[in-house]
């Protein structure tokens, strides 16, 4: 439906870059065209005047004297690339067919070329005076028959056949237009368009939009960055079709168009191999224009560097629906060239290579078609050819001669010989007004080296040509300059001055006077780099045009015209010493006396060369000679002086990488190292320095430095006294550490499990190795379930010793050097803040304590892919780097979620992998190459963590948006992401939690499922929260509330599986239970008493659903102790005021019970506390319930030891929870809420 030539708006719009659409625009002429549609007696040239019929594809036509195709393209129309088996145009076809499939869309690629001027134009609205209709941008067979331009002259037919089970379509032909001639212009290439619509008579209750929504969320989520700050529409720059479609419809059709597209640009681009080694792809947007669609955008990709038009889209416009006879539908379509993605995806550059019949060019697709891989393979030029340019000029006679039709002509003597066609200069006589003409001609084959001689053959050719078919109405003379090069005496191309002959005509007869030629200068750099207009080191080929990957370009152009290529041995003379043989004028020389002069020079640089550098190097950087054979060298000592390794190879992306294993040190590109870098001769000037002055220093240093590393190594290895002597017995050791490895090491991957089991194993633990126990057992303290829970004051002699191994341990950790940190080290960094976390110790500083991780994971490079420096780091060391950043970045993220705070990783660019879906069991330290992933339906230790990256680019924007300013978030951003984190659940694989067998043979996945539902879902209670109150004054908000309350009802469920399981790390780790409580008793009390909504029916599950909340803070308290009682009691408080909304309670009830809630938090825990200190079993006590509803017990029955160290003297019973009446400090004011009745006990 779109098309390369629908975009030009007239004349003015075919200033745009030449690929619209991913096809060729249409371009004006340089000169105007008075009559776009000429009368047949207008000296069209290929005019047939033959009575026979044309074949074109098994069906004859007719011509008449409008026939404008040359054969070479009359050849071409049964060629199909695009049908091909293994050809680049057939395997991109299916690859973006792959991402519209059957039968939701129906696929058409073999069209007859040969449409009406009607299905071409007339009926897609194009006006009678378009440039696109001229004969100069078109192939006509007859007045009215012609050589599709566009595959939209199908779209009636589509249309018309396409049933109601295909809701869209795909159409891929080959296009024909005459065209200019360049490498990536030919007058034959592909296109293929798309289409989705919707009935608005077949949708439910006729919402439309609300169906276009729901099919955008079940569209797939890339990971890419997207730059999109276009409008949905505009007044002005792209316009609604405001009397069809509402802006919420446009919004909707837009936001499925645009995913949709990305997706499919994403899945393609994603395999081209040399994307996948530089740059990360990126994609934008930008507003468009199209006759057939409105709003209308470009989508865009970075690629190498450039930002590049793939194809052009937008939503149809109604009259296109109503002129096929379906005015009920609405939908976007898009139109893309797949020539041109060819060429990107596989680094073809030249696009005659497509029509090319060389076995090497076809051999590298072969295979492809049915089965392409995952990483397409760039196309290896097989041929280094140089290119052979020729110049032709003629006078032209009345009224222009357009540029197209002299193309046309070259293009059919020298087919697919010719690169390049341009004109270079334009003239007119100041006193007789004639005007001239030169046009420059780049031969080159793609398979063999041209010689000049048949280069000469072909041009005399095209001259002949050019006099036969414009001789007699267009052309006075045509002049070919010897050698073949046009060349200007009085200035430069392009500055209106014309070869030879200006004064006299002809044909006039006067005596041409000869003129003394200006002397030209040689232009000393490459061709390549003044295209580019850029400095050029004048090698052979130049430092700019390897490090470009670009080298068979690399050519010099002599002052005869001749062009020297620096890559091709066959178009170089060379003496026996390798030397290129030029003569005085910039030709070739054969080394005979002429070059006497020059060979003179050249050894007089030489000599000067080898004074040079036999003269001692005193440091300077100035007024040296460099060669580029000298850059190496260089290198490798600028490399060995600041001992850095540039691991992002070409990219350039990580600059400094320091160390080895996890002792590296990581630099960013601004460090100070880089002036060492751009500092030329620092590097040896400190060598000569060290050597004489520095010897015996650098000496004693080096002996110094080895018996330090002995030191550390041997105390490393030495155990402590003291460390140990915090150990408790070995049996209840081993207890803490399999209820760590057991529940913690599913979701956050610290250790190896079976290299840590083996260090456990041995008699005798280093210090370090025991600090890393004893943080386990601070994590692990809590959730044991043992015998003789007691108190100390008001906190568990649990928590109590969880607190005194993790002071001790931090302490520990502060003394270590940074410099020689390892592995453990971090480990243990991370268990301590697992520790805290659990044991709410230091709460305020969560969130600065997760930075602190973030800071020196990012010192140490963590942040990094370890693959780049494979040789320093063991596979060994780089799978557990990727777990231990995993982790700091979950921890991270969770900490700005509680705390509403933004997070360092939104800020930070990572490129860190995904630790690998694999079993402990299947690598060790002496892995060499780590197994393959298993896939993602199958469960391992390490599955949080792998599919945890794959939503983590959505949780970083929600972090964005909600620590962001207010006004950045709109609604239709809200539907957004709450669409993207639906998908983003819905993708999550079920283990088959269900089922209990199946569970436990795999480690029991509830917990790591749990985690995974849980960390999406919390994120769309603050992007709806905003809104509830809302719901009153407009109803399209309930969608706000039914989101609210099913996430905050789904997170308590989950987490009650995991009590029923007696899994309690998740509870204990995070503030569910209270966010959850306070989140369903908002979002109920803001009902209407008496309404009969969704959440009003289901009210009295909500109390129950508050039950399960207090009771998983209830078992916290009771394992914890009374150590952060505020968020027990508001829970208490809100389960009162929901009561009374509801009806359940009266006020004096509600009050009384809210009220009493703490006294019977202090009695249930002097309770636990005194069956601790007689010896009696926790299930067999008449524990009071916390709330009005009875409670089942969910801490397990023990047998209490009568001798635990934590049973010791409680003091009043009244003191243990300390409580304050007023709660002014957590922003609620229990008075306010409850009257001046409210009392606490």
């Amino acid at each position: 439906m779109l098309s390369g030539a629908a975009r030009a708006r007239g004349l003015s719009g075919c200033t745009r870059r030449r690929w619209s659409l991913g096809c060729r625009s249409y371009s004006a002429a340089d000169e105007a065209k008075p009559n776009l549609r000429p009368l047949p007696q207008a000296a069209a040239p290929w005019t047939s005047g033959e009575k026979g019929l044309i074949e074109v594809r098994g069906r004859s036509f007719a011509p008449d004297s409008w026939f404008n195709i040359p054969p070479n393209v009359l050849e071409t129309t049964s060629r199909r690339l695009h049908l091909k088996l293994d050809h680049p145009i057939d395997i991109t076809r299916r690859l973006i067919e792959s991402y519209f499939p059957r039968p939701g869309f129906r696929h058409f690629s073999d069209f007859h070329p040969v449409v009406t001027v009607e299905e071409n134009f007339d009926a897609l609205g194009f006006p009678p005076d378009h440039p696109g209709r001229a004969r100069t941008d078109t192939y006509y067979i007859s007045n009215d028959k012609l050589l599709r331009t566009h595959t939209s002259a199908h779209q009636a037919e589509v249309f018309a056949g396409i049933d109601e089970s295909a809701d869209g379509y795909l159409i891929t032909a080959d296009v024909y237009r005459r065209d200019e001639i360049d490498r990536s212009h030919y007058p034959v290439f592909h296109q293929m368009e798309g289409a989705r619509s919707w009935n608005r008579t077949k949708v439910p209750g006729g919402d439309v939009t609300a169906a276009i929504r729901k099919d955008t969320a079940k569209l797939a989520r890339h990971d890419l960055a997207v730059e999109d700050s276009t409008p949905a529409f505009h007044p002005e720059r792209n316009p609604l079709q405001d009397q069809h479609h509402s802006p919420a419809e446009a919004e909707a059709v837009a936001a499925h168009l645009k995913l949709s597209l990305e997706n499919m640009v994403a899945g393609v681009f994603s395999r081209a191999e040399s994307q996948a080694r530089e740059e990360p792809l990126r994609m934008r947007w930008v507003e468009a224009y199209f006759p057939f669609t409105s709003p209308s955008w470009e989508l865009e990709i970075l690629y190498d560097g450039n930002w590049v038009e793939v194809l052009g889209c937008g939503v149809v416009k109604h009259q296109l629906h109503v002129a096929s006879g379906r005015p009920s539908r609405l939908g976007w379509a898009f139109g893309l060239g797949l020539d041109r993605i060819a060429m990107l995806l596989f680094r073809i550059p030249d696009i005659r290579l497509l029509w090319s019949l060389d076995k090497r060019f076809h051999q590298q697709f072969r295979g492809l078609s049915e089965r392409p891989p995952q990483k397409l393979e760039a196309f290896e030029t097989f041929s280094k050819h140089p290119p052979c340019p020729k110049d032709v000029s003629f006078w032209l006679r009345g009224d222009s001669l357009p540029d197209i039709d002299v193309i046309e002509v070259v293009r059919s003597v020298a087919r697919d010989l010719v690169e390049e066609v341009k004109c270079i200069d334009r003239f007119t006589h100041p006193k007789t007004g004639r005007r001239s003409k030169a046009y420059r001609i780049v031969y080159r084959s793609l398979d063999r080296t041209l010689t000049h001689d048949e280069a000469n053959e072909i041009h005399e050719q095209v001259r002949r040509e050019l006099e036969k078919q414009f001789g007699a109405a267009r052309l006075r003379q045509v002049f070919v300059p010897f050698p073949y090069q046009y060349h200007h005496p009085e200035a430069r191309p392009g500055t209106g001055t014309m070869a030879d002959d200006r004064s006299e005509s002809p044909d006039s007869g006067a005596e041409q006077q000869p003129r003394v030629r200006k002397r030209q200068r040689v232009r000393l750099s490459c061709l390549e780099c003044r295209r580019r207009k850029l400095s050029c080191d004048r090698g052979f080929p130049c430092e700019r045009c390897i490090k470009s990957r670009t080298p068979d370009r690399c050519s010099y152009e002599s002052r005869s015209g001749e062009v020297v290529h620096a890559s091709s041995s066959s178009s170089s003379s060379t003496n026996s010493s390798g030397l290129l043989l030029l003569d005085g004028r910039g030709r070739h020389g054969t080394g005979s006396e002429d070059h006497h002069e020059r060979l003179r020079r050249l050894e007089l640089e030489m000599s000067q060369l080898k004074s040079q550098m036999a003269r001692p190097y005193d440091g300077s950087t100035v007024g040296g000679t460099r060669s580029p054979s000298t850059y190496e060298d260089d290198a490798a000592e600028i490399h060995e002086c600041i001992e850095a390794v540039n691991l992002a190879g070409e990219n350039g992306e990580l600059r400094f990488f320091r160390g080895k294993g996890f002792r590296t040190r990581y630099f960013g590109p601004h460090n100070v190292s880089m002036a060492f870098v751009e500092l030329n001769g620092l590097c040896p000037f400190m060598r000569e320095t060290a050597d004489e002055w520095l010897r015996p220093v650098i000496l004693h240093d080096r002996k110094d430095r080895k018996r330090r590393h002995e030191e550390r190594a041997s105390a490393s290895a030495q155990p402590d006294a003291g460390l140990a002597a915090l150990l408790p017995c070995r049996g209840e050791t081993d207890a803490l550490v399999s209820v760590y490895l057991d529940q913690f090491e599913q979701i956050h991957r610290i250790v190896h499990i079976p290299t840590f089991r083996a260090a456990y194993g041995k008699a005798e633990w280093p210090a370090a190795f025991t600090v890393l126990v004893l943080s386990m057992l601070a994590v692990a303290s809590c959730i044991h379930t043992r015998d003789g829970l007691g108190l100390v004051k008001t906190a568990s002699d649990a928590r109590q010793r969880a607190e005194r191994w993790i002071e001790t341990c931090d302490n520990w950790l502060v003394r270590q050097s940074q410099k020689h940190r390892k592995l453990i080290h971090f480990q243990i960094a991370c268990l301590l803040y697992l520790g805290k976390r659990v044991n709410t110790i230091k709460k305020k500083r969560f969130w600065t304590g997760s930075g602190a991780l973030v800071q020196d994971g990012v010192a140490v490079g963590l942040h990094r892919e370890p693959s780049y420096m494979a040789g320093k780091i063991s596979v060994y060391d780089q799978e557990m780097r990727r777990r231990i950043w995993a982790t700091v970045q979950e921890l991270d993220m969770q900490a700005s979620f509680d705390h509403g705070l933004p997070t360092l990783l939104s800020q930070l660019h990572h490129d860190t992998n995904a630790p690998r879906n694999v079993d402990d069991d299947d690598f060790d330290e002496d892995t060499t190459e780590l197994p393959a992933p298993k896939p993602q339906s199958e469960y391992t230790f390490a599955s949080f963590q792998n599919l945890a990256r794959q939503s983590l680019p959505l949780r970083l924007e929600l972090s964005r948006l909600l620590t962001g300013p207010p006004s950045d978030v709109d609604y239709d951003q809200v539907i957004l992401h709450t669409n993207g984190l639906t998908h983003e659940i819905d993708a999550l694989p079920s283990w088959d939690v269900i089922d209990t067998d199946k569970a436990e043979s795999r480690g029991k996945p509830l917990m790591a499922y749990t985690l995974l539902h849980v960390q999406l879902r919390q994120y769309m209670m603050p992007l709806h929260q905003p809104y509830l109150k809302l719901r009153r004054q407009n109803s399209k908000y309930q969608y706000s509330e039914v989101i609210y309350y099913n996430a905050a009802r789904d997170i308590v469920l989950l987490h009650d599986k995991l009590q029923q399981e007696g899994v309690r790390a998740l509870s204990f780790l995070r503030e569910d239970a209270l966010t959850t409580a306070i989140n369903l008793c908002s979002v109920t009390m803001l009902q209407p008493r008496g309404s009969t909504n969704m959440i009003m029916i289901n009210s009295h599950h909500t109390l129950k659903l508050i039950e399960k909340c207090i009771g998983m803070k209830e078992d916290r308290l009771l394992r914890c102790g009374n150590s952060e009682p505020w968020g027990y009691s508001i829970m208490c408080a809100a389960l009162g005021l929901l009561e009374v909304h509801l009806g359940t309670k009266t006020v004096e009830e509600a009050r009384s019970t809210s009220a009493e809630s703490p006294d019977r938090a202090k009695v249930t825990t002097t309770t636990t506390t005194t069956a601790s200190m007689n010896g009696s079993s926790i299930s067999n006590m008449a524990r009071p319930s916390m709330t009005p509803f009875t409670f089942q017990p969910t801490l397990p029955a023990s047998v209490v030891d009568a001798a635990g160290t934590g049973a010791l003297g409680l003091g009043d019973a009244a003191q243990l929870f300390e409580l304050d009446p007023s709660l002014e400090l957590l922003g609620l004011n229990l008075n306010e809420l409850w009257g001046e009745a409210w009392e606490l006990g």
